[in-house]
């Protein structure tokens, strides 16, 4: 309305010229035709040139001021709040997506564990939580057992190197310890290159102990003859 009321002094005067007079009412002459006017100057391109150009230098001088205004209000204050309204919203989609994504790995990690614990249970035979190593075996002679660590993507040699480390102190791997290192086996690549690190490492200790029990039997008996020979010599 405000548009209209700011032509109606051109539509009104006769003296005008008959082409400018019939371009602004097509553009400004009713409510309609001005809402329509305005709706194109916020969101077409080319408005400055088709819409405000002629209103300011055919008809006042004073219509600058008003797209100047409606320029700072509208196209950068308005449109900047929808452009944020929508990425607010383009950003709560997302969080959404993210929550989503939480969710379906935790329900993942759910059914991983619940496989490593059948596995588990499937080579405790003796119910005891613990697996030994002629269980464990026994366990991956099952086909069972293999065909879910296959489903899991685990290699044999993995897993065997990972009881191995496991079992390495007391000859036994409880629940607890297996199935969180199976966990690290399945969601971190970086944990296999560890396992055969440690593995190394295991091998070696058992080494160095073997060659330092053989160290000390030798000991032990280069003492005993030692011992032997003083008491014949005093004899």
């Amino acid at each position: 309305m405000f548009m209209v009321q700011m032509n109606l002094s051109v539509l009104e005067d006769v003296n005008r010229d008959k082409a400018l007079r019939d371009w602004v009412y097509i553009h400004y002459g009713t409510a309609g035709r001005a809402s329509y006017t305005m709706f194109e100057a916020t969101f077409s391109a080319k408005w400055a040139t088709h819409l405000a150009r002629p209103l300011i230098e055919d008809v006042s001088p004073w219509f600058s001021l008003f797209w100047i205004l409606y320029t700072v209000v509208v196209n950068f204050a308005i449109i900047r709040i929808i452009a944020a309204l929508f990425l607010k919203q383009t950003m709560a989609v997302a969080a959404i997506d993210a929550e989503r994504m939480a969710m379906e790995n935790m329900k993942a990690k759910e059914k991983i564990l619940a496989t490593i614990r059948e596995i588990f249970n499937l080579g405790d035979t003796s119910s005891d939580g613990t697996i030994d190593r002629s269980e464990f075996r026994r366990m991956m002679e099952n086909p069972q057992v293999l065909k879910l660590f296959e489903n899991l993507e685990l290699e044999f040699n993995e897993v065997w190197m990972l009881f191995e480390l496991l079992c390495e102190d007391d000859g036994v791997a409880d629940a607890e310890e297996f199935i969180s290192g199976c966990m690290r086996l399945k969601t971190n690549a970086k944990t296999v290159d560890m396992i055969h690190l440690m593995h190394q490492q295991v091998v070696t200790k058992r080494s160095v102990d073997t060659l330092t029990r053989g160290v000390e039997q030798i000991n032990t008996v280069l003492h005993s003859r030692t011992g032997a020979g003083a008491r014949t010599s005093r004899m």
